[in-house]
């Protein structure tokens, strides 16, 4: 899924469809239980039933609500529903994806998809509803203190208009004529690679918006790209800086940054291994078991088929 990018102040692109948007637009239903991006109107739709984010509100809960949906009459029941688990993600930050509170999270995870599996078979439709269960990013270990600090090396005051942390990943906004004066203070990082926007490899797909920064930096597997200050404010919390945590956001080709994609249901082969596919092919995918037609994305159907009956 992608959203819309500012060309102008009175125009906008749309540069990706969510397959909940795709269904609306043909006639059919979806509803989502916070699914990431389902709260917003893309292309002014959105799903015919969507719910406000609420990290408070029990998984149970939100498995127990999608069941419903299909609880309703045929003419409002959904062909299409989504659901969002954050347990796994949460203990991944703070204790690292090899940690046993990790363990104990995807043990929780297992027992929500239990319960809808459960409302599945008691309904009777268990062997007729497709069930996919995947993630949109993996996770690796790093140290707190395997930081880099860009104040290191240039003035983030004086010289940029903005910068967007995520540790991982930062874009930064120089002020006019200053780009090449910064990049060229930070294009030999040893363990932060930074690109000018025009240089960022193609196989990121990442260098046709307006909202990507003129310059990017990537943090090396296991590292924090960060500044001073925001450091120091993170730290002075932690309760033990020593101890391994967990991160996404690196080079997408690393194995560590892998989905999980598990599917069931009488669209899929039974017992099958499927070779690895990037996630951007599971858009093709649904819409082929809906009976949609896909919007234009950069997935090819020809890479995930392998997968259906």
């Amino acid at each position: 899924m992608a959203g819309f990018e500012d060309i102008e102040t009175t125009k906008r692109i749309q540069l990706g469809e969510p397959i909940w948007v795709t269904a609306e637009k043909q006639g059919q239903k979806s509803a989502a239980f916070f699914f990431p991006g389902t709260e917003s109107a893309i292309g002014g739709v959105k799903p015919t039933i969507s719910n406000v984010y609420n990290g408070k509100v029990p998984p149970e809960f939100r498995v127990d609500k999608i069941l419903s949906y299909l609880d309703l009459p045929a003419e409002n029941r959904p062909t299409i529903l989504t659901l969002y688990f954050s347990d796994v993600d949460d203990a991944g930050h703070e204790f690292s994806p090899d940690a046993e509170e990790t363990r104990y999270a995807v043990q929780n995870v297992d027992r929500y998809i239990g319960r809808l599996m459960d409302g599945l078979k008691s309904r009777k439709i268990d062997k007729k509803v497709n069930v996919i269960i995947t993630s949109d990013h993996g996770m690796a270990s790093y140290n707190a203190r395997n930081a880099i600090f860009l104040d290191d090396y240039f003035d983030l005051e004086n010289t940029t208009e903005k910068i967007l942390w995520t540790n991982e990943i930062v874009q930064i906004f120089p002020k006019k004529g200053l780009e090449q004066e910064i990049f060229e203070k930070i294009k030999n990082l040893e363990q932060t690679k930074c690109w000018l926007k025009k240089d960022i490899p193609d196989r990121f797909n990442y260098k046709q918006s307006a909202r990507v920064a003129p310059i990017i930096c990537s943090s090396k597997e296991g590292w924090i790209t960060t500044n001073r200050k925001r450091y120091n404010d993170w730290i002075k919390d932690l309760d033990d800086i020593t101890r391994p945590r967990g991160a996404h956001g690196y080079d997408n080709s690393l194995v560590s940054m892998r989905a999980i994609f598990l599917a069931h249901g009488a669209a899929f082969k039974k017992n099958f291994v499927a070779e690895p596919f990037e996630n951007i092919e599971v858009y093709n995918l649904m819409c082929k078991i809906l009976n949609l037609n896909p919007a234009k994305n950069d997935g090819d159907f020809e890479k995930v088929k392998s997968v259906l009956k």
